[in-house]
C-alpha cells in the first residue's frame, strides 16, 4: 500500500482556505471600489494571489490521476464526488428554504441539482466531472509522449493557448491599460489566439501530470522570493491597467492568468518539497481527514458566507472591512469543515446501509439458487 502524502493534504486545505478568502472580496462589495491607492495596490495583489484557489484543485488532480486508464471501475469512482456534491446540494437548498427570504419552489431545487445551482459554488463540480471523464484520454495524450521535451511542448502550447492571450490581447497602442481594451473592444490589438481560453483546466492537469513525473527540485528560499516577487508584479500589471476605475473582471485577472499560473506551480512546488519526515503520525492522520473533508467544505461554505458577512457589511467604509478578513475566513472555514464533517457521516451511514442492503439481497438469492438445486437434484433422485 503506497504511502500517503501529506503535502498533497496540505495544498488541497490551502486551496480551501484561498477559495474562502477569495470570496471575501466577492461578498464585502470590494468589486465596486474605485482601483487606486496604496490600500488596492496592495488588495489587487492579494487577490491576484488568491486566484491560485481552484488552479490548485486542478494541478493536484493531474498530480494524482495520471496515471488513471479507461476502464468501467475508473468511472464508477465519480459516484463519490456526485455523493458529495448531492449532500452538500441538500444542505444548501434546506438553509435557503428556512432560513431565507427567497426560497425555491420544488421545480427550481430539482432543477438546481442539474444546473449544478442548487450549491451556489457546485459550477466546480459541473467541471471536474467533465475533466474526471476525459482524464483517462487526457492520460493517453501523456503517456504518448515520448520525452520531457514533448511533454513541455504541450504544456507550452496550452499556456500559449489558453493563457497567454489574457495578457498579449489587452494590449492598447492608443493609449496605456484601460477598462475598454480589458473588455476587448475594436480598439485592441488581437496578438494571440483568443478562442481556447476554456482549455486551461487541460493546461493545469498536464502540469500536475508534469510535476508528478519530474518532481521538480526548488529551494524554499528561491521558491519564495520567487512567489513575493510574482504576486508583486501580478498586483501591480492588474492595478496599472485598471487604475482609477472600478474593478473590471476578465481574464486578464482570472484563473488563466500567466502570473496565477506562475504561482500556482510555485504553490505546489513549495508545499511538495518541504521535508514531512518528522511530522506525527497523529498530524498526518488529522491532515489526511481534514483534506477528505474539502471538497465538501467548499461546496456548503456559501451557507456561512451568507450567515457572517451581514455583520462585517455593517462597516460602510469597504476597505476597512479587511481588517475582519482573517477572523471572517477561519470561522468559515471552520463551520464549512464542520458541516462537511457532518455530511460525510452521513454519507459513510448511507453507504454502509446500501453494503448491508446489498449484503442481504445476494445472499437471499445465492439461498434461492441453492433451494432451486437441491429441489432439482430431489427430483432427480425420486425420478430414478
Amino acid at each position: 500500500m503506497q504511502k500517503r502524502d501529506p503535502a498533497l493534504d496540505l495544498v488541497r486545505i490551502f486551496a480551501l482556505i484561498t477559495v474562502i478568502s477569495v470570496h471575501f472580496f466577492l461578498h464585502t462589495d470590494w468589486y465596486s471600489q474605485k482601483v487606486a491607492g496604496g490600500k488596492m495596490l496592495l488588495l489587487v495583489a492579494i487577490r491576484q494571489f488568491l486566484m491560485i484557489c481552484v488552479p490548485l484543485f486542478m494541478v493536484l488532480t493531474g498530480y494524482l490521476m495520471n496515471r488513471k486508464e479507461l476502464s468501467r471501475s475508473y468511472y464508477k469512482k465519480i459516484g463519490h464526488t456526485i455523493a458529495i456534491y448531492l449532500l452538500a446540494s441538500l444542505a444548501c437548498l434546506l438553509y435557503r428554504n428556512l432560513f431565507t427570504p427567497k426560497p425555491l419552489n420544488l421545480y427550481e431545487s430539482i432543477s438546481g441539482f442539474f444546473s449544478f445551482s442548487a450549491a451556489p459554488y457546485g459550477w466546480y463540480i459541473e467541471m471536474y466531472i467533465g475533466l474526471f471523464l476525459l482524464v483517462p484520454f487526457l492520460n493517453l495524450i501523456w503517456r504518448n509522449l515520448k520525452n520531457k521535451r514533448q511533454q513541455l511542448a504541450l504544456i507550452g502550447t496550452l499556456v500559449l493557448l489558453s493563457s497567454l492571450p489574457s495578457i498579449f490581447n489587452v494590449v492598447n497602442f492608443q493609449g496605456f491599460f484601460t477598462a475598454e481594451k480589458i473588455l476587448n473592444t475594436t480598439k485592441n490589438l488581437q496578438l494571440l489566439p483568443d478562442y481556447w481560453g476554456c482549455l486551461y483546466p487541460f493546461m493545469y492537469y498536464f502540469i500536475g501530470c508534469f510535476i508528478r513525473e519530474h518532481r521538480p527540485k526548488l529551494k524554499t528560499r528561491t521558491n519564495l522570493i520567487c512567489l513575493i516577487i510574482t504576486s508583486a508584479a501580478s498586483g501591480i500589471f492588474v492595478f496599472k491597467a485598471l487604475y482609477s476605475q472600478v474593478f473590471v473582471s476578465s481574464s486578464l485577472d482570472g484563473h488563466s492568468n500567466p502570473f496565477v499560473v506562475a504561482l500556482t506551480t510555485l504553490v505546489f512546488l513549495f508545499f511538495i518539497n518541504l521535508n514531512y519526515s518528522r511530522v506525527p503520525a497523529k498530524a498526518n492522520r488529522a491532515l489526511a481527514y481534514l483534506s477528505s473533508l474539502c471538497l465538501g467544505a467548499y461546496l456548503v461554505s456559501w451557507i456561512f458566507d451568507d450567515i457572517f458577512y451581514p455583520a462585517i457589511l455593517e462597516n460602510p467604509r469597504v476597505l476597512n472591512r479587511f481588517w475582519m478578513m482573517p477572523i471572517a475566513v477561519l470561522e468559515i472555514a471552520i463551520s464549512s469543515l464542520f458541516l462537511s464533517a457532518i455530511l460525510d457521516r452521513v454519507l459513510k451511514t448511507l453507504t454502509s446501509i446500501n453494503t448491508l442492503f446489498r449484503k442481504r439481497i445476494h445472499a437471499q438469492r445465492s439461498l434461492q439458487k441453492t433451494l432451486l438445486v437441491m429441489t432439482a437434484i430431489r427430483q432427480l433422485d425420486q425420478s430414478n
